[in-house]
């Protein structure tokens, strides 16, 4: 298992490293719950469990440490990241798309296959996963049902980005985002979700940056983190804004 955990970190393989955003402490930073409250898992009005997948990703994500993420794309290599000592797993959707259907990750994969996958991954650990959410796989309506259909497969959080439909992997060439406009009716689709009760974290990735530039990437970042956009108060915005660094692009929080 030693070994194991060893080659992860060096081959940086399907890796993410971190608390995904900096200063971030509690997952729905200036949020008007008060902490007792927050311990119990109310918060805007919902009573979440309090040993949820969701609830249990927000305890890990507020100890002052980083955390090491292996991905996973069936229920064994999940077990595997568990067994080997890891504290959360991420569903890739490029992993998944390869192992499922032998195929590269270019928007050939369904929601019903990342779904069907995740809700296998889910039941075969006790640790949080994250899910590749993709695009939400249509308009905002599909948005929404993505989310809630992540959370009722056991997903700890679900990761939403802004890549035009087909989209492809953000760590290849020739990737195109959506209008501001387009972006941002997503990550609130999906907060819409998450406040009529799916008990599960969005994090909102862009890749602006590697197509549009660092300033383009940071004023979406902000914009869904609820800054004026989805509403006055900044509990209203995405749970984690992601920065994908992209090919070619200059760094960001994430790889």
């Amino acid at each position: 298992m030693a070994a194991l955990r060893e080659s992860a970190a060096q081959n940086q393989i399907g890796i993410f490293v971190g608390r995904f955003t900096a200063g971030v402490r509690t997952l729905h930073g200036s949020c008007s719950c008060a902490r007792a409250s927050e311990r119990q898992g109310v918060c805007r009005g919902v009573m979440y469990a309090a040993n949820s997948p969701a609830e249990r990703l927000r305890s890990l994500l507020r100890e002052p440490k980083l955390q090491v993420m292996p991905c996973c794309f069936d229920a064994l290599s999940a077990r595997l990241v568990e067994q080997a000592g890891f504290a959360l797993t991420f569903m890739s959707g490029f992993a998944v798309s390869a192992a499922r259907i032998g195929r590269p990750d270019t928007g050939l994969i369904s929601y019903g296959e990342m779904r069907d996958q995740g809700t296998n991954i889910c039941q075969a650990v006790s640790i949080p996963v994250l899910g590749d959410g993709d695009t939400g796989y249509g308009n905002a309506i599909n948005v929404k049902r993505t989310v809630q259909g992540y959370a009722r497969a056991g997903f700890a959080a679900v990761m939403i980005e802004d890549q035009v439909l087909p989209k492809r992997c953000g760590h290849t060439q020739g990737k195109q985002v959506v209008d501001r406009q387009e972006a941002l009716m997503r990550i609130r689709a999906a907060v819409d979700a998450r406040e009529e009760g799916a008990n599960i974290l969005i994090l909102a990735r862009t890749d602006a940056c590697a197509v549009a530039g660092f300033d383009e990437a940071l004023w979406r970042i902000q914009s869904w983190r609820g800054h004026s956009v989805l509403g006055s108060a900044h509990d209203r915005g995405a749970d984690d804004p992601v920065l994908s660094r992209g090919q070619g692009a200059a760094d960001g929080k994430l790889g």
